[in-house]
């Protein structure tokens, strides 16, 4: 009984000495690699986060097949813990290299330099794929003939496939977004059912947008696919807003043009956002029934989300130099032509 209480504590502590060294190597390699930012700064920075916590599980297993601390035990329980080792490693291994590859593929597609559509959707891909081919080793250590599994994984996913339509609707057409490069992370894109913001993330379900009001809006690949998209900074986060007013019939148009075409300037030249180097103009549009001339004067900002303050800016001061020039508003026309 002293005997075999010895062989346990024996294994017991190389276990907890390996532990102790994984614990180590695992400060000390993080450390190491997180050092300096240099070339391969993004690279290195990817294997330290892909490295913590697998010192630790390296390092007793390793302990485990060279010492061999449970030689004591019978052979049926030796062959179960081999089984568990070769398991627990290809687990291990198999995480590890998942994590590398989404820290890699991340800090590859966030290079300046790099034309690749950019997303999520390409990490999940990437570990989906590791992690079938891990499993794929631990159904081969466990004694599973993956060939006639295999065989009826096809007749499985097929019923499987039926059953998430929309799941693999979502799936491709986030496929479709990102190579196509429709949207990106980063873009301010609106909807033809409203919905606009900025575009965070393409998942392999949804395509996630921070709106205006600071709300994330999950909404799924297949409606984006088929919607009709407005992309304000695909090409140039610059953007012209035309600001539409009215004035009243007999009005001096060409007074109400220089005094919209001042404000414009002045709040172009002082309001945060505004592009200094464009001209602003002013266009009369059409003449209503209502008895107003309806014009639009444009102005021109840094990027599309930031036109609020600035139009703000520009229909309040048109609204008091046109009441400070006794120019009515169109609907004040309307009201004066009505008979007693």
């Amino acid at each position: 009984m002293t005997s075999v209480l010895n062989h346990w504590l024996i294994a017991i502590a190389v276990l907890a000495g390996s532990f102790v060294v994984g614990l180590a190597l695992d400060a000390a390699c993080v450390a190491l690699l997180r050092q300096g930012l240099g070339r391969g700064h993004r690279a290195r920075l990817a294997i330290a986060k892909a490295l913590r916590g697998q010192p630790e599980v390296w390092a007793v297993l390793i302990g485990e097949a060279v010492l061999q601390p449970f030689a004591f035990l019978s052979q049926n329980p030796q062959t179960w813990i081999g089984r568990t080792v070769v398991i627990l490693a290809t687990i291990s291994v198999t995480l590890f290299l998942a994590r590398l590859a989404g820290s890699l593929i991340r800090a590859y597609l966030s290079l300046d330099n790099v034309s690749a559509p950019s997303g999520s959707i390409f990490v999940n891909l990437a570990r989906m794929v590791i992690w079938a081919i891990g499993l794929t080793f631990v159904l081969g250590a466990l004694g599973v003939q993956i060939g006639p599994l295999v065989a009826s994984l096809g007749v499985v996913g097929l019923a499987v496939s039926l059953g998430l339509q929309d799941t693999l609707a979502n799936f491709f057409s986030g496929l479709q977004i990102t190579l196509s490069r429709q949207i990106q992370p980063g873009e301010y894109i609106r909807l033809n059912t409203g919905e606009e913001g900025t575009v965070t993330d393409v998942t392999w379900r949804n395509t996630t947008i921070r709106s205006p009001g600071d709300d994330l809006l999950m909404v799924p690949n297949s409606v984006i696919a088929r919607a009709l998209i407005t992309n304000f900074t695909a090409e140039n986060e610059e953007h012209t807003t035309a600001i539409p007013f009215t004035v009243a019939y007999g009005s001096d148009l060409d007074r109400v043009r220089v005094i919209a075409v001042q404000v414009a300037r002045d709040v172009r030249d002082s309001a945060p956002g505004a592009i200094r180097s464009f001209e602003p103009t002013c266009r009369f549009r059409a003449m209503g029934a209502d008895g107003s001339i309806s014009a639009v004067v444009t102005i021109r900002v840094e990027r599309y989300q930031e036109r609020l303050p600035v139009v703000s800016e520009v229909v309040e001061r048109l609204h008091k130099a046109l009441g400070e020039a006794e120019i009515k508003p169109g609907a004040a026309a309307a009201v004066a032509s009505k008979p007693a």
